[in-house]
């Protein structure tokens, strides 16, 4: 049976701990990528704010591009896991689909 909600829930928790590190030193993302997550963290937005749950998703997506293939064997054993899926979906495309809401227009 497919039930992707451990790995899910996993993942959650090493980015909500990886979140949560106050050095961006020890974030293992690229200069630029901290330019962003500082932006995001700490700019006050003047116009429509971006949900938690879309700057939620694109830290995911970060995370597992940019810290997690440098983390330990519990990083490499999601990507592993997310490789293995991928190759059993489509073995010629490796991709990472996230579901992200979008704010409703104004009428």
């Amino acid at each position: 049976m497919y039930d992707p909600q451990a790995i899910i829930n996993g993942i959650r928790r090493h980015v909500d701990a990886w979140r949560a590190l106050p050095d961006p030193k020890d974030w293992n993302v690229t200069p630029e990528t901290t330019r962003l997550l500082r932006h995001w963290r700490t700019h006050r937005f003047s116009g429509i704010r971006p949900f938690f749950c879309q700057i939620e998703a694109v830290e995911t997506l970060i995370w597992l591009t940019e810290a997690a293939p440098r983390g330990g064997k519990a990083e490499n054993s999601f990507l592993e896991y997310l490789q293995n899926a991928a190759a059993d979906a489509n073995p010629e495309l490796y991709r990472i689909a996230l579901k992200i809401p979008v704010p409703a227009r104004p009428p």
